[in-house]
């Protein structure tokens, strides 16, 4: 990690395949986007990219870069799932299932960088007249319970 920190940036793409098309038609390539914009990781949010995609698209992949997904499966709505973006190194590890497959969506994506964890989520929505509330205060229940774990035991926390 660099000793000035790490620049970290979330956004909402509300889907990733026309917002990197968009920016490679800009800058042409991703890469030069992120050095452009001193980012060192990159969450994105709403990435609308299913598992199965994953291996067939260019710009889920960049050189110099690690990506990690967190998919919605193939059964499900594409309206989720969240990734991140870090240059090679700063990353030592990632868990697209926190909370357990019993719980996934593709809405929380947990990456290790040493001194800070970050947690990348896109909170479900509770849908019309609130018909989702329960599954919505559970995921933020188990996210807020996954922070205090890693805050007792002594780590940084970044929440995106």
């Amino acid at each position: 990690m660099p000793e000035s920190g790490i620049n970290i940036v979330a956004w909402n793409v509300a889907g990733w395949a026309g917002t990197a098309r968009s920016i490679i038609r800009q800058y042409g390539d991703l890469s030069v986007w992120l050095d452009r914009h001193c980012i060192d990781v990159l969450c994105i949010q709403e990435a609308k990219v299913f598992a199965e995609t994953l291996t067939k698209d260019r710009t889920l992949c960049v050189e110099g870069w690690d990506s990690f997904w967190a998919c919605p499966s193939k059964g499900e709505r594409a309206v989720a799932g969240v990734a991140t973006f870090s240059r090679c190194g700063l990353t030592i590890g990632a868990d697209p299932t926190p909370f357990g497959a019993d719980v996934h969506e593709g809405r929380c994506l947990v990456t290790d960088h040493g001194h800070v964890v970050i947690l990348n989520v896109y909170v479900p929505n509770p849908g019309e007249q609130f018909k989702r509330l329960p599954s919505t205060m559970d995921f933020l229940h188990r996210l807020r319970d996954k922070m205090r774990d890693y805050r007792k035991a002594g780590r940084s926390v970044v929440l995106v």
